[in-house]
């Protein structure tokens, strides 16, 4: 039995084997049709002011469904490294700040065990732009290894920053996405 390919982080595409990479390579256009038209949908009907009732359908939906599922199937031997973050409102920072953050992430369907024993933070979308460039210049084990080490797993990601990543921060760039900012900005105020 061969051996499974190296473990893949997902923040490295330099880690995924040329197999995978000429996969994603070779449905580049899909994905990018898909995506694409994906967020125009959201920004003309999910948010939009003219709203249809029916919601418009995407045209490479389909062929993008077929390519996850085959991409999903090509992953099922190979180790990834991940992280994910969640984007909530203003709204709900507020209520988990009065409720107790620990309570509100096991609320909102997150299982106790992942919130007992994953790092996670709580931070603005500008802190996070910063914790993400910082990221990419450090590495992202070296962001969390500091994150995590003893007396600081309680510590927000931004303090950690400001302490361990001088240099980093100051060549970080503030509102690098502004279209993304206003759509967030504009989703929230409907939400709230």
């Amino acid at each position: 039995m061969a051996a499974a390919p190296p473990a893949i982080d997902v923040w490295d595409i330099h880690t995924f084997d040329r197999e995978l990479s000429g996969t994603l390579d070779g449905q580049a256009d899909l994905i990018r049709n898909y995506m694409t038209t994906d967020h125009e949908i959201f920004l003309a009907h999910d948010i939009g002011r003219s709203r249809s009732v029916i919601r418009p359908s995407n045209p490479y939906a389909v062929d993008f469904q077929c390519f996850k599922e085959t991409v999903g199937r090509m992953m099922v031997p190979r180790t990834i490294h991940a992280w994910h973050y969640t984007r909530l409102t203003d709204a709900e920072v507020s209520r988990m700040f009065a409720d107790g953050i620990r309570r509100e992430l096991i609320g909102i369907g997150i299982a106790d065990v992942i919130v007992d024993e994953a790092p996670y933070t709580i931070c603005s979308a500008a802190e996070l732009e910063e914790a993400l460039q910082v990221m990419h210049q450090s590495g992202i084990q070296k962001v969390m290894a500091a994150k995590m080490a003893a007396g600081r797993e309680g510590w927000l990601l931004s303090s950690v920053i400001l302490e361990d990543f001088e240099v980093e921060r100051s060549q970080a760039h503030q509102n690098l996405f502004p279209e993304s900012y206003a759509e967030i900005s504009q989703a929230d105020a409907l939400l709230s």
